[in-house]
């Protein structure tokens, strides 16, 4: 949302937080209207959006440079936009190992245990169609980040060449609006809401069937009729969409839009992953040893993010590894006490 209203309130004048509120209630509403088969059919106009946009713009670059790639990379290259291997292996930078191991961890909670990416898996035929739409947005997914990267350049390289100096969150929009016709600016602004909304829905509706099922279905009311979980679930994701949406009035104090997103995965993504492992890996994980590991697991991540300046690719890791090591540790602790306590109850 917050990604999204900052186009909007550029291009309308509306103030950020009114753009906010408007982009959070229009999602909510479909989302919470239309449930898991509105946020794929939506996802998929919005996805073709998005792509054709991308395309659109790069275009639009390279006729400003009259096709001369040599002259985008050549200035992206002296603005330092053109190192693609940095060898260093300091945790403070942004580095080859940091990317490789932190999106590793990050990629293994999304795909693995993330719900958002989960509920998409169950929504398939059978276990061969989930299968499949693995691999297809995989290969889609490593596809799209190519054209994607030759935009940052590109856009680099144009501001570079007009002597402009654009805050990164703002680049996109300021470029649809100044240099591009109205068609075509239309479809860039129309991409910006396909990629927030589309992210923004799904969210939405995970977090709702977690709360529905997960603790009203089983603590307050367990044996009610469907329809009356549909209209529940409505609810819920109605509330959820309006915290996540009072939440992006904040969240841009937090950095620019990759930070902010790169940083909130991070964050969350070890902790989830090591809980998961935990149980899988661990016959002796407890309840209550993996509660604690992720107690712990969140801290070790607060401290590392607000008290170092070591680089977000590794709160992922960290918290995954500390979660994991803190449950083993406390689960071996509450075995080995319950079995001495068995032995002199015997005795």
């Amino acid at each position: 949302r917050y990604a999204t209203a900052i186009a909007v309130s550029q291009i309308t004048g509306l103030r950020l937080s009114v753009a906010i509120l408007i982009l959070g209630g229009t999602t909510c509403a479909y989302t919470a209207a239309g449930g898991m088969r509105a946020v794929i059919w939506t996802d998929v106009a919005q996805f073709t959006v998005f792509t054709t946009a991308i395309f659109a713009m790069f275009g639009a670059i390279l006729k400003a440079f009259h096709g001369d790639l040599r002259a985008i990379w050549g200035l992206a290259e002296a603005g330092g936009r053109t190192t693609l291997l940095h060898l260093s292996l300091s945790f403070h930078d942004v580095t080859l190992w940091g990317v490789l191991i932190g999106y590793f961890f990050i990629n293994l909670a999304s795909y693995g245990v993330d719900q958002v990416i989960l509920q998409q898996y169950l929504t398939a035929k059978d276990i061969q169609h989930s299968r499949r739409s693995l691999w297809a947005n995989a290969l889609v997914g490593g596809t799209i980040m190519i054209p994607l990267f030759f935009l940052g350049l590109g856009f680099f390289a144009f501001y570079a060449k007009q002597g402009l100096a654009i805050e990164p969150d703002g680049v996109i929009p300021h470029f649809a609006l100044a240099y591009l016709p109205a068609g075509l600016s239309g479809l860039v602004i129309a991409a910006i809401f396909a990629a927030t909304m589309s992210s923004v829905s799904a969210g939405i509706t995970a977090i709702t069937t977690a709360t529905l099922v997960d603790f009203y279905q089983r603590a307050i009311r367990p044996r009610a009729s469907m329809s009356h979980y549909v209209k529940a679930a409505r609810l819920v994701a109605l509330l959820w969409g309006a915290a996540a949406t009072l939440l992006a009035l904040f969240v841009g104090r937090l950095g620019t839009i990759v930070e902010i997103s790169l940083k909130t995965n991070s964050f969350f993504t070890g902790v989830l992953l090591g809980i998961f492992l935990l149980g899988l890996r661990v016959p002796r994980a407890t309840a209550r040893g993996a509660i604690l590991g992720a107690i712990i697991g969140m801290a070790a991540v607060s401290f590392v993010g607000g008290y170092t300046t070591i680089s977000f690719l590794w709160y992922s890791p960290i918290g995954c590894l500390t979660t994991m090591l803190v449950g083993w540790g406390m689960s071996v602790v509450e075995s080995t006490c319950l079995l001495y306590t068995s032995d002199a109850a015997d005795e």
